[in-house]
């Protein structure tokens, strides 16, 4: 296997929010367990519709719904609203895998592309006249940022990035 090559730097990585990448969720159709989306109304919102190209299931997500998101068995992100009047539903992302006893995840592609290129980097670049501690560069978790993982996440992303049926 080659070696991985690091990039340089990488200048946005701490003015990025997990939101970005909320447009557009990855999981496993209810239905048929083929790739479906979750396309949502906007970022900061989780309304939106489900949609599997595989068996045509689509639903309407509403701010009545409460949903969550699973990743390998594991509960990895919770959404409520006014889960008394709505659907409780349960999604299981596409894009996960594990790295010893942790669960790696993430929503979309661009949202591997861009922990990838961040992990991936040589020299990680602030801008300390804004600090802000709420970007997902700064809350990724340390298993994942260490440098002792960094080969093992990497490579974990190349498997997740082939990973289209």
């Amino acid at each position: 296997m080659k070696s991985l090559e690091l990039n340089t730097r990488n200048k946005d990585s701490y003015s990025r929010y997990i939101e970005e990448f909320k447009n557009i969720i990855v999981v496993k159709c209810n239905n048929c367990t083929q790739k479906s989306l979750i396309i949502t109304e906007n970022t900061y919102s989780l309304q939106g519709k489900v949609i599997c190209k595989s068996c045509g299931y689509n639903k309407n997500i509403t701010e009545n719904d409460s949903y969550n998101l699973f990743g390998n068995n594991n509960l990895l992100v919770e959404f409520k609203y006014n889960i008394n009047e709505g659907n409780n539903l349960n999604f299981t992302l596409w894009y996960t895998g594990n790295l010893d006893e942790n669960v790696f995840w993430v929503y979309n592609l661009e949202h591997l592309k861009f922990l990838k290129n961040f992990l991936n980097a040589k020299l990680r670049e602030r801008d300390i006249s804004e600090v802000n501690n709420k970007s997902i560069a700064s809350r990724l978790p340390k298993w994942m940022t260490s440098k002792k993982n960094r080969n093992k996440v990497l490579k974990l992303i190349e498997k997740l990035e082939i990973k289209q049926v």
